[in-house]
């Protein structure tokens, strides 16, 4: 998981063009959702702060490797967030990848590298983050890789609300 959180990091990193940044800071574990604040040497640049968790449980997953894919909420400022989803695997494009909360299913879009994909709009975070705050005990992300083979992973929703109005109190702008 670590190397995982690593690699999202330097995307973000990159994505955002920010420089000079230091190591994160290990915020707190709320439940099932661990939050971390990336913050930067220059005290003008924005603190990044994210919150990721794991799957409690992979129902189905019929690949040739074993998968460490983990669900991100980043928080850029106030009313703009970013959510992540990184697989561990080839994401077939054609097929998409599935969020499905409460029975409402949400599209997301691959990235630039093939194995992680993201919402498309700050309006559809929000509704997103909405629906999970809504919601009773889990959430599935339902994928494929690109040998057809299907992934359904269920997420905890344990701490989820909580988490969020910490790692959204605990980054300056």
């Amino acid at each position: 998981m670590t190397k995982k959180i690593i690699f999202i990091l330097a995307m973000m990193l990159i994505v955002s063009g920010a420089t000079q940044a230091s190591a994160d800071q290990f915020l707190k574990r709320v439940n099932d959702w661990l939050i971390m604040r990336i913050a930067y040497q220059d005290e003008d640049t924005p603190q990044y702060c994210y919150m990721v968790s794991m799957p409690y449980r992979t129902k189905v997953y019929h690949g040739d490797k074993i998968r460490e894919p983990h669900f991100v909420v980043i928080y850029r400022a106030p009313n703009e967030y970013t959510i992540d989803v990184d697989l561990d695997f080839d994401i077939d494009p054609k097929r998409g990848v599935v969020v499905d909360i409460d029975s409402t299913p949400r599209l997301l879009e691959p990235t630039f590298d093939s194995e992680f994909v993201h919402t498309y709009s700050s309006v559809q975070d929000i509704a997103m983050i909405n629906d999970l705050m809504l919601t009773d005990g889990y959430f599935t992300v339902r994928s494929y890789d690109k040998n057809n083979n299907q992934a359904l992973d269920y997420y905890s929703l344990r701490g989820f609300g909580k988490a969020l109005r910490l790692m959204t109190r605990s980054c300056r702008y």
